[in-house]
Protein backbone atom coordinates (compact mmCIF):
# COMPACT_ATOMS: atom_id res chain seq x y z
CA UNK A 1 0.00 0.00 0.00
CA UNK A 2 1.24 3.19 -0.68
CA UNK A 3 1.88 6.02 1.87
CA UNK A 4 2.12 9.77 2.47
CA UNK A 5 4.64 10.18 4.53
CA UNK A 6 3.82 14.24 6.86
CA UNK A 7 6.95 15.34 8.86
CA UNK A 8 6.83 18.67 10.22
CA UNK A 9 9.99 19.85 11.54
CA UNK A 10 9.80 23.00 14.29
CA UNK A 11 12.60 25.34 13.97
CA UNK A 12 14.35 27.42 16.82
CA UNK A 13 13.93 30.84 15.71
CA UNK A 14 16.44 32.09 13.41
CA UNK A 15 17.37 28.14 11.98
CA UNK A 16 15.31 27.96 9.69
CA UNK A 17 17.78 28.90 6.45
CA UNK A 18 20.77 26.87 8.15
CA UNK A 19 17.93 23.35 8.32
CA UNK A 20 17.56 23.89 4.52
CA UNK A 21 21.36 24.16 3.92
CA UNK A 22 21.61 21.03 6.00
CA UNK A 23 18.83 19.26 4.31
CA UNK A 24 20.50 20.58 0.63
CA UNK A 25 23.53 18.62 2.25
CA UNK A 26 24.04 14.97 0.35
CA UNK A 27 22.87 13.02 3.81
CA UNK A 28 19.55 15.25 3.76
CA UNK A 29 16.91 15.32 1.03
CA UNK A 30 18.68 13.80 -1.70
CA UNK A 31 19.98 10.73 0.34
CA UNK A 32 16.21 10.61 1.30
CA UNK A 33 14.66 10.24 -2.39
CA UNK A 34 17.54 7.83 -3.17
CA UNK A 35 16.07 5.48 -1.30
CA UNK A 36 13.90 2.15 -2.28
CA UNK A 37 10.59 2.96 -2.28
CA UNK A 38 11.05 6.79 -2.47
CA UNK A 39 8.98 7.96 -4.93
CA UNK A 40 8.58 11.69 -4.07
CA UNK A 41 9.86 13.79 -1.68
CA UNK A 42 8.69 17.54 -1.54
CA UNK A 43 9.89 20.15 1.05
CA UNK A 44 7.85 23.37 2.14
CA UNK A 45 7.76 25.97 5.11
CA UNK A 46 4.70 26.88 6.67
CA UNK A 47 3.27 30.43 5.20
CA UNK A 48 1.82 30.57 8.52
CA UNK A 49 4.61 29.90 10.81
CA UNK A 50 8.19 30.25 8.99
CA UNK A 51 9.86 28.17 11.60
CA UNK A 52 8.03 25.05 10.88
CA UNK A 53 9.39 23.11 7.52
CA UNK A 54 6.91 20.31 6.08
CA UNK A 55 8.31 17.33 4.27
CA UNK A 56 5.77 15.42 2.40
CA UNK A 57 7.17 11.82 1.14
CA UNK A 58 5.22 9.23 -1.01
CA UNK A 59 7.00 5.83 -0.59
CA UNK A 60 5.82 2.50 -2.28
CA UNK A 61 5.41 0.98 0.92
CA UNK A 62 5.18 1.49 4.99
CA UNK A 63 7.58 -1.46 4.82
CA UNK A 64 9.91 0.32 2.41
CA UNK A 65 9.51 3.42 4.64
CA UNK A 66 10.89 1.90 7.83
CA UNK A 67 13.65 -0.43 6.29
CA UNK A 68 14.86 3.32 5.09
CA UNK A 69 14.27 4.98 9.03
CA UNK A 70 15.99 2.30 10.76
CA UNK A 71 19.16 2.48 7.94
CA UNK A 72 18.90 6.32 8.26
CA UNK A 73 18.94 6.79 11.83
CA UNK A 74 22.33 4.62 11.70
CA UNK A 75 24.31 6.71 8.82
CA UNK A 76 23.13 9.99 10.01
CA UNK A 77 24.31 9.27 13.65
CA UNK A 78 27.92 8.38 12.12
CA UNK A 79 28.24 10.99 9.26
CA UNK A 80 26.99 13.74 12.49
CA UNK A 81 23.45 14.93 10.45
CA UNK A 82 21.07 14.12 12.73
CA UNK A 83 23.31 15.99 16.39
CA UNK A 84 23.57 19.03 13.50
CA UNK A 85 19.72 18.52 13.11
CA UNK A 86 18.82 18.37 16.50
CA UNK A 87 20.57 21.30 17.64
CA UNK A 88 18.69 23.50 15.03
CA UNK A 89 15.38 21.96 16.06
CA UNK A 90 13.13 22.71 18.84
CA UNK A 91 12.76 20.23 21.67
CA UNK A 92 10.12 17.58 20.69
CA UNK A 93 10.32 19.61 17.19
CA UNK A 94 9.58 16.34 15.00
CA UNK A 95 6.27 15.26 14.11
CA UNK A 96 5.57 12.36 11.81
CA UNK A 97 2.41 11.04 10.45
CA UNK A 98 1.23 8.73 7.87
CA UNK A 99 -1.67 8.55 5.48
CA UNK A 100 -2.21 5.96 2.80
CA UNK A 101 -2.52 6.71 -0.78
CA UNK A 102 -5.34 5.15 -2.60
CA UNK A 103 -3.44 6.47 -5.83
CA UNK A 104 -6.41 6.28 -8.57
CA UNK A 105 -9.85 5.18 -6.60
CA UNK A 106 -9.84 3.07 -10.31
CA UNK A 107 -9.35 6.27 -11.94
CA UNK A 108 -13.03 7.64 -10.67
CA UNK A 109 -14.75 5.44 -13.24
CA UNK A 110 -18.41 6.07 -13.34
CA UNK A 111 -20.13 3.11 -11.35
CA UNK A 112 -22.04 1.36 -14.28
CA UNK A 113 -18.50 1.35 -16.03
CA UNK A 114 -16.65 -0.43 -13.43
CA UNK A 115 -19.32 -3.19 -13.11
CA UNK A 116 -18.79 -3.95 -16.85
CA UNK A 117 -15.13 -3.66 -15.99
CA UNK A 118 -15.05 -5.79 -13.06
CA UNK A 119 -17.55 -8.12 -14.69
CA UNK A 120 -18.24 -8.71 -18.69
CA UNK A 121 -14.85 -9.24 -20.48
CA UNK A 122 -16.39 -8.63 -23.56
CA UNK A 123 -17.28 -5.14 -22.59
CA UNK A 124 -14.45 -4.57 -20.68
CA UNK A 125 -12.75 -4.73 -23.72
CA UNK A 126 -15.00 -2.75 -25.89
CA UNK A 127 -14.82 0.10 -23.22
CA UNK A 128 -10.74 -0.03 -23.15
CA UNK A 129 -10.42 -0.12 -26.78
CA UNK A 130 -13.50 2.21 -28.04
CA UNK A 131 -13.71 5.89 -26.53
CA UNK A 132 -17.12 7.04 -25.84
CA UNK A 133 -17.92 10.57 -26.81
CA UNK A 134 -21.65 12.45 -26.11
CA UNK A 135 -23.95 12.95 -28.32
CA UNK A 136 -23.37 16.75 -28.49
CA UNK A 137 -20.17 15.90 -29.30
CA UNK A 138 -20.38 13.26 -31.57
CA UNK A 139 -22.59 15.46 -33.55
CA UNK A 140 -20.21 18.55 -33.62
CA UNK A 141 -17.08 16.37 -34.94
CA UNK A 142 -19.42 14.84 -37.44
CA UNK A 143 -20.72 17.99 -38.86
CA UNK A 144 -19.01 20.38 -41.06
CA UNK A 145 -17.87 23.60 -40.17
CA UNK A 146 -19.91 25.31 -42.74
CA UNK A 147 -23.09 23.35 -41.76
CA UNK A 148 -22.37 24.07 -37.95
CA UNK A 149 -25.22 26.43 -36.11
CA UNK A 150 -23.70 29.75 -36.07
CA UNK A 151 -21.60 28.12 -39.30
CA UNK A 152 -18.05 28.48 -39.38
CA UNK A 153 -15.44 28.65 -41.87
CA UNK A 154 -13.34 25.93 -42.77
CA UNK A 155 -9.63 26.36 -41.87
CA UNK A 156 -6.99 25.67 -44.41
CA UNK A 157 -4.04 23.59 -43.51
CA UNK A 158 -2.00 26.91 -43.36
CA UNK A 159 -4.51 28.70 -41.16
CA UNK A 160 -4.14 26.06 -38.73
CA UNK A 161 -0.85 25.76 -38.84
CA UNK A 162 -0.18 29.84 -38.31
CA UNK A 163 -2.05 29.53 -35.28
Amino acid sequence: MTILVWITLTVKDGNCNQVLELFDSPEGNDFTASQEGCERLERSIDQDNPNQILLTELWSSKEDWNAYFEMQQEVRDNNGFNKQLLELIEENGIEIKFSEVNKSKRRNVPEHVQRILDNDKDYKHFLVVHAFFSDEARKEMLTPPEKREPPQLRRTEREWAQE
